[in-house]
């Protein structure tokens, strides 16, 4: 008689799950997280001049280091689309651990539009593309 692995999909984690452990400790997300925040101790993105909503109205906002990883981990792995990345918060485990677990739908990792007002600083980034869009991310 064969005798299988027990497979209880209906079993919940009995202590929170700590993401990092899932991921290789040589993986791209530890050196994007480490290197998005070394930015703020140098002079290429200002993350004081992100635009925060003081009013208390609407969604919370995401963090931008956290969107700013997002963006760079996932434009590295080669998921372009707002879409693609939204599912991949869902499905591969190096992005859930770049994203904190978090979920940002896809309107929340477009391009803002130049009259949004979008921008870092006036200096050039090494990815200005990802680095202006931070600016304007809410929580769903």
């Amino acid at each position: 008689m064969t005798k299988f692995v027990p497979c209880d999909r209906e079993q919940p984690f009995l202590v929170p799950v700590d993401m990092s452990d899932w991921v290789p400790s040589d993986d791209l997300a530890h050196f994007v997280i480490e290197a998005v925040d070394h930015v703020d101790h140098v002079d290429h993105v200002d993350f004081q001049r992100f635009r925060v909503n003081e009013r208390g109205t609407g969604s919370a906002q995401y963090e931008p280091r956290m969107m700013l990883a997002l963006l760079i981990y996932c434009y590295a792995s080669g998921i372009f689309s707002s879409r693609r990345i939204e599912r991949a918060t869902y499905r591969d485990i190096g992005v859930r651990f770049v994203a904190a677990n978090l979920h940002p739908d896809h309107d929340t990792t477009t391009t803002p539009s130049p009259s949004s007002g979008a921008r870092t600083s006036t200096t050039s980034t090494p990815w200005p593309s990802a680095s202006c869009r931070c600016c304007c991310w809410r929580a769903k």
